[in-house]
């Protein structure tokens, strides 16, 4: 166990030196669908920050982030050298599908929001007419892109969430099957609220 979490702390270090290092570049990456927004909107294609530190914090927030990411796959491997061997056989071959799939359908959703609903959501919102004129703020439009998409992200992971409370016998097929209807009128009526 120490050696993995040894392993993992080396890890993430190194994801964070390479995330700091290339944060501006990854920061570049996430402005595109703002800055394609205000173009189309007829607005200046130019972010603005309010604090002196504001570029600084942006880059260190970005770097930090893009290094968990960098480094997740080693430490989650880690973690599976450390769990494999007190698992049987098909244990480990549930455990490899939960994780493959966790991760491929958080990937999903973290590119169906940045490809697809963050451009819309973006030209919707720089729309909006009045006596106004849209000035982003740069830490303000990266805390709104990550909530957006570590939150389809985590969204896209319902699939496994139904996959669990099915195996442990909470909700059944048929059970959802029957409720679909009242399913479909909750999530409208929460996506309404939400919007």
């Amino acid at each position: 166990l120490r050696q993995r979490i040894l392993y993992s702390v080396l890890a993430i270090a190194g994801g964070l030196c390479v995330g700091l290092y290339f944060a501006a570049d990854a920061f570049l990456i996430l402005a595109k669908p703002m800055l394609a927004a205000l173009r189309d909107a007829k607005l200046a294609d130019k972010l603005i920050y309010t604090s002196p530190l504001g570029p600084v914090q942006l880059y260190i927030t970005v770097g930090l982030y893009l290094g968990f990411v960098l480094a997740s796959p080693f430490v989650l491997h880690q973690v599976w050298l450390f769990l494999a061997p007190g698992l049987y056989r098909n244990e480990r071959r549930a455990v490899i599908t939960f994780l493959c799939s966790s991760v491929l359908l958080f990937l999903a959703g973290t590119a169906f929001g940045y490809f697809i609903l963050l451009p819309m959501t973006l030209q919707f919102l720089v729309s909006i007419p009045g006596p106004f004129t849209a000035m982003i703020s740069i830490n303000e439009y990266f805390d709104m892109t990550l909530v957006i998409l570590l939150g389809l992200g985590l969204v896209f992971q319902l699939p496994i969430l139904v996959f669990f409370l099915t195996l442990f016998r909470i909700v059944t097929p048929a059970f959802l099957w029957n409720n679909f209807r009242y399913a479909v009128l909750v999530i409208a009526i929460l996506a309404a609220v939400v919007t």
